[in-house]
């Protein structure tokens, strides 16, 4: 095919196009492999939203731990243990309220702040009661299970959000998968490629 082609002719077109599909793979390469960087980004930005959900459920258990040990024993220590769990529950709800970027995840987040607002408003309201000496009225208004039903459908809103976190992650990871995988497809290709030209220009 090349044959009769000058010899300058030859060796231009046997340096032009592989140089032409280097250019091409590189900056196809660069795409992908930034594309590669956006997912791993994003796969970090899940796992660590999980593990900040799994410190909210933390948090909603020692909440209630400790709310039960001041209504009953008026434990300072538990009151203490309280109040530090609340602490990390709105600072890690708003960590959250700042990372998190599905719109259903952030629906989910908001009901878990109110019911939380709620629930510590109720919780406050036994312990100013045990602090007015009033125990025994704390301990039949918490028998009367409202802030227990309040815990329970705190725990379900904060499992459910993880459990959708942990999908989303999932999608993270095999989008990072793909976007790596064609990194390596780019380079295969451009390679086959560039040695196809440079056997048939030898030809």
């Amino acid at each position: 095919m090349f044959k009769n082609l000058k010899l300058r002719n030859r060796i231009l077109l046997g340096y032009v196009p592989p140089i032409l599909l280097l250019i091409v793979s590189a900056l196809l390469v660069y795409q992908s492999v930034r594309t590669a960087q956006r997912q791993t980004e994003m796969v970090e930005a899940a796992n660590a939203i999980v593990d900040d959900v799994k410190d909210l459920a933390f948090d909603v258990a020692k909440m209630q731990r400790a709310n039960r040990g001041y209504i009953i024993f008026k434990n300072e220590r538990s009151l203490k243990s309280y109040e530090e769990a609340e602490k990390e529950f709105r600072e890690g709800s708003e960590v959250l309220r700042k990372n998190v970027t599905d719109p259903k995840q952030m629906e989910s987040l908001q009901k878990i702040i109110e019911i939380s607002d709620r629930l510590a408003e109720s919780t406050n309201g036994l312990i100013s009661l045990v602090n007015q000496g009033k125990q025994n009225e704390a301990i039949k208004e918490f028998r009367s299970g409202a802030g227990i039903s309040m815990a329970y459908d705190l725990e379900k809103l904060v499992e459910e959000f993880e459990k959708r976190e942990k999908e989303i992650l999932s999608e993270r990871q095999k989008e990072q998968s793909s976007a790596m995988n064609s990194i390596v497809r780019v380079i295969f290709i451009g390679t086959i490629l560039s040695v196809v030209f440079a056997v048939a220009i030898g030809f």
